[in-house]
C-alpha cells in the first residue's frame, strides 16, 4: 500500500510541475521574457558557448551538447535585479546587417583562381570556390569546388576569431565575437578586398579584419601559389584610457571536402610545420595527425578530465592548418616568427599554443571533420596603440610547387621511396602536357618506359627458366635417388644448380625490383591530382575505382556496391603470368607453395577491388608486357639445350660446364651441415676433397667396423 502511494505522488507531481510549465508562461509572460539580444534569435542557437572545451561545440553528430547554455537562458539563477550593474554604454551593442561579401570570380578567366564568400557574422569565410574546371565537385552536380565550408553540421567558420576581452562584455547578450555581425568598413569594400570591425560596447576596444585576393597568372596555376592565396589581416586597438593587455583565438580552416570516402586511404588530417631551430626558418618539422587520432585524444581527454591528453604545439608556426587526399587549408603566419625584438631569449611568434580539435564526429570516426584552434601570445598595448598580424591562407590543390614556397611540400605523403614517386610524376605529366596524351596513356607509356629498362633483367629471368626445364630430368633423378635422405638431396641439388650456372632466387630479382617502383608509383597516383576526375573510356575519375555499373546491393562484410572490372582483369593477368614465370616445383613443399601464391594473388584481388583504376591500367600495362616479353624470349632467344638422360654421379664430374663459385647461401648450408656431424666424423664432401689429410680417422674406422663383425 505504501508502495502504491508512492508511486501515485510521483506521477501526480510530475503531472502538476508539467503542467505548470504550460500554464505559466500564459499567466504570467513577464515571468518567461529573457533579456531581448540585438540579434536574431535563431543565430544565437548555433552560437558555441565561451566557456564550452574545444571539439564539444557541436555534439557526436552535429548536434548541441546539453551543457551549452547561452547566457541569459531561465535556467541561470541568478535573478536580473541581483546582476551587476552597467552603465547604459555597456549595454548598447553595435547593430549592424548581415551580409556576405564575395572576393575574386568563378570565371575562370578572369585572372583570379577562386571566389572566397565572406559573411559579417564572426567576419569569417563561408565558403572558397576554385573556378578551375579540373576541380569541380565529384556528384552529378559537379559544382565549383569548396575548399572549405562543407560542414553545415557546425557553427564553427575558418577565421572566425574569440577576444576574451570583447567577449565577456558580448557575453551579457549572449553574443560573442564569432557570432555578432560586423561592420563593413566604409569605402573599403572592392572587387578584391573588404574590411570588417566591431567595436566594443563600452568603446574600450575595437578589432579589425582585412581581407585581400590576388590575381595570378592562368598559364602558371600548377607552378604560382599567388592565386591560392588569400591574405588577412587581424587588428587589435586599445582606447581604454591605459595600458592594458589582449590576446586572441583565432579558427582554423572549417570543412573540407571528404571526397570518395568508401574508397579512400586518407581523410581529413592536422597539418603542422613547426620551426624547432630558432636558427634556421627553412628548417620545418612537419607534424601530421588524423581525425581517428583527435577523436581517441578527444574522448580521453572528456573522459579524465585532462586537457594535457589532446596533442598541443607550442614552436613557432610555418604553416597549420587542415588537408584531405588532393586539396590542402593552410595559415602561413606572416612576419618572422623566429625574431626575438626584445632581446629575452623568446621567440616573438604569433602564438603560443595551437592545438587540434573536433569538430564533428562521424558515424566512422576516421571520417570526423576536425580542424585547429591558435591562441595568441599576450599583446601589451598602450592606450591609442594597434596591434596588427598579418597572414596567408592557402586554399588549393596539393601540388609539389605550389607548396615547395612555404616549406609545406611535405604533407603531400609519398610514402618510403618519394624520389621515385616524383620521378613518376614528372614523366607522367611530361607525356600529358608535351604530347598532349591523356592520363591514362600516359600512365601506360610509363609502364613501357619502366618496363623497357628492367628488360635486361627480365631476359636473366627468362633464361633462368629456361635452363630450369633443361635441368628438370636430372633433379628428377636426385629426387628419386635421395628420397630418404633430404640433406644430401639439397647438397647434390646445389651442386647441379652450380655446374648449370642457375640460382633458384634468380626469378624473385625482378619482382623484388618492381616493388620500390610499384610503391612509388601507387603513391604517385593517389596523390596526383591531376588523376582526379580524368576520363578514359567509362572511367569517369581515374583516381578512383573504375565502376563500370552499381551492383545494385551491398557485398556482405565487404562493403562492395560497385562492379568493378580493371582488378580483375589484372589479378587474371597476375595468375597467368605467375603460371608462366614460375618453374615448375621439384618438391611437394613446392608445389604447396605455388598453391598457396595462386590463391593469395586471389586474396590480393579483394583488396585491390578499389584501388584506383589509373594504378589497374598500369598493372595491366606491365603484366601485358611481361607475357609478350617472354613469349618474344622463348620464340626468338637462344635455343634450348635438348635435356640429356641422367647421368651417374661420376659422369656428372665430367661435365665440360664450369661451375660456378657457391654463393653465400649454399656457404652457410654447407656449414650447417658440418656443424651436425658428430664430433670426429667427417662429410662425404669433405672427406673427396681432403682424402690424404685424413687417412687415420678413415683406418680408425675402418678397424671399428671389423671389432663389430
Amino acid at each position: 500500500m505504501e508502495q502504491r502511494r508512492y508511486i501515485l505522488f510521483i506521477v501526480v507531481s510530475t503531472a502538476i510541475v508539467f503542467g505548470w510549465m504550460r500554464v505559466a508562461p500564459m499567466l504570467f509572460p513577464q515571468m518567461a521574457q529573457r533579456p531581448a539580444p540585438q540579434q536574431a534569435a535563431d543565430n544565437l542557437d548555433d552560437a558555441p558557448a565561451a566557456d564550452v572545451p574545444d571539439g564539444e561545440a557541436a555534439g557526436e553528430n552535429g548536434e548541441k551538447p546539453d551543457e551549452q547554455v547561452a547566457d541569459g537562458d531561465p535556467s541561470d539563477d541568478t535573478p536580473a535585479e541581483e546582476s551587476p550593474a552597467v552603465d547604459a554604454a555597456d549595454d548598447a551593442v553595435a547593430e549592424f546587417p548581415r551580409e556576405t561579401v564575395k572576393l575574386g570570380s568563378l570565371d575562370p578567366e578572369s585572372g583570379y583562381y577562386m571566389q572566397v564568400v565572406l559573411t559579417t557574422e564572426g567576419a569569417a569565410i563561408e565558403t572558397a570556390q576554385l573556378n578551375d574546371p579540373r576541380y569541380r565537385t565529384l556528384d552529378g552536380d559537379q559544382g565549383p569546388l569548396n575548399v572549405v565550408g562543407n560542414n553545415s553540421g557546425t557553427s564553427r567558420r575558418t577565421l572566425a576569431t574569440a577576444i576574451p576581452q570583447i567577449d565577456a562584455q558580448l557575453a551579457k547578450h549572449g553574443l560573442s565575437l564569432e557570432t555578432v555581425d560586423w561592420n563593413i568598413v566604409e569605402d573599403s569594400l572592392a572587387e578584391d578586398s573588404v574590411a570588417f570591425e566591431y567595436p566594443t560596447p563600452d568603446g574600450k576596444w575595437i578589432v579589425r579584419k582585412k581581407y585581400s585576393l590576388a590575381k595570378g597568372d592562368s598559364g602558371t596555376r600548377d607552378a604560382d601559389p599567388q592565386g591560392y592565396l588569400l591574405n588577412f589581416d587581424l587588428t587589435i586597438e586599445n582606447r581604454t584610457g591605459d595600458r592594458a593587455q589582449a590576446s586572441y583565438d583565432l579558427q582554423g580552416p572549417v570543412g573540407l571536402p571528404l571526397e570518395n570516402a568508401e574508397n579512400a586511404r586518407t581523410f581529413i588530417e592536422v597539418k603542422v610545420g613547426a620551426l624547432e631551430d630558432s636558427r634556421d626558418p627553412e628548417d620545418v618539422t612537419a607534424i601530421s595527425l588524423t581525425a581517428d587520432e583527435v577523436v581517441d585524444q578527444t574522448a580521453e581527454a572528456r573522459a579524465n578530465n585532462d586537457p594535457t591528453a589532446i596533442d598541443a604545439w607550442r614552436d613557432p608556426l610555418r604553416y597549420i592548418g587542415v588537408d584531405v587526399q588532393y586539396f590542402a587549408a593552410l595559415i602561413l603566419p606572416g612576419g618572422d616568427q623566429l625574431a626575438d625584438s626584445d632581446g629575452d631569449g623568446v621567440a616573438d611568434q604569433y602564438f603560443v599554443e595551437a592545438r587540434p580539435i573536433l569538430v564533428n564526429r562521424a558515424g566512422k570516426q576516421e571520417r570526423s571533420d576536425i580542424s585547429v584552434v591558435l591562441t595568441s601570445r599576450p599583446i601589451e598595448l598602450a592606450d591609442g596603440e594597434a596591434v596588427t598580424d598579418t597572414f596567408e591562407v592557402f586554399l588549393g590543390p596539393k601540388r609539389t610547387r605550389l607548396l615547395e614556397p612555404f616549406g609545406a611540400d611535405s604533407i603531400i605523403t609519398f610514402g618510403w621511396f618519394p624520389f621515385i614517386s616524383v620521378a613518376m610524376l614528372k614523366l607522367m605529366n611530361f607525356f600529358h602536357y608535351q604530347f598532349y596524351l591523356p592520363y591514362a596513356l600516359s600512365i601506360i607509356l610509363l609502364t613501357v618506359i619502366v618496363r623497357g629498362a628492367m628488360f635486361p633483367i627480365s631476359r636473366k629471368q627468362a633464361l633462368g627458366a629456361q635452363k630450369m626445364k633443361e635441368i628438370q630430368p636430372k633433379l628428377q633423378e636426385l629426387k628419386k635417388k635421395y628420397t630418404n635422405e633430404p640433406e644430401k638431396f639439397l647438397k647434390e641439388q646445389g651442386e647441379l644448380f652450380r655446374k648449370h650456372n642457375y640460382h633458384p632466387l634468380s626469378g624473385c630479382l625482378p619482382a623484388l625490383l618492381q616493388l620500390p617502383i610499384f610503391i612509388g608509383l601507387y603513391n604517385a597516383l593517389y596523390n596526383a591530382v591531376d588523376l582526379r576526375m580524368a576520363r578514359f573510356l567509362w572511367i569517369d575519375n581515374l583516381a578512383a575505382p573504375d565502376a563500370l555499373f552499381p551492383l545494385g546491393f551491398t557485398v556482405p562484410f565487404l562493403g562492395w556496391t560497385e562492379f568493378n572490372v580493371l582488378p580483375i582483369i589484372t589479378v587474371g593477368l597476375f595468375l597467368v603470368q605467375q603460371k608462366m614465370f614460375m618453374p615448375p616445383p621439384t618438391t611437394e613443399e613446392q608445389e604447396l607453395q605455388q598453391k598457396m601464391m595462386n590463391y593469395m594473388m586471389v586474396f590480393f584481388g579483394a583488396l585491390f577491388y578499389r584501388v584506383p583504376a589509373g594504378l589497374c591500367i598500369y598493372f595491366i600495362a606491365s603484366s601485358s608486357w611481361g607475357i609478350a616479353e617472354r613469349k618474344l624470349l622463348e620464340k626468338f632467344g637462344p635455343a634450348p639445350k635438348t635435356p640429356e638422360p641422367a647421368a651417374d654421379s661420376k659422369a656428372d664430374k665430367e661435365t665440360t660446364d664450369e661451375p660456378r663459385k657457391p654463393g653465400l647461401l649454399e656457404r652457410l648450408l654447407e656449414a650447417a651441415d658440418q656443424a651436425k656431424q658428430p664430433a670426429g666424423s667427417v662429410s662425404s664432401g669433405n672427406a673427396s676433397r681432403g682424402a690424404g689429410s685424413r687417412g687415420p680417422a678413415q683406418k680408425g674406422g675402418k678397424k671399428r667396423k671389423r671389432s663389430k663383425r
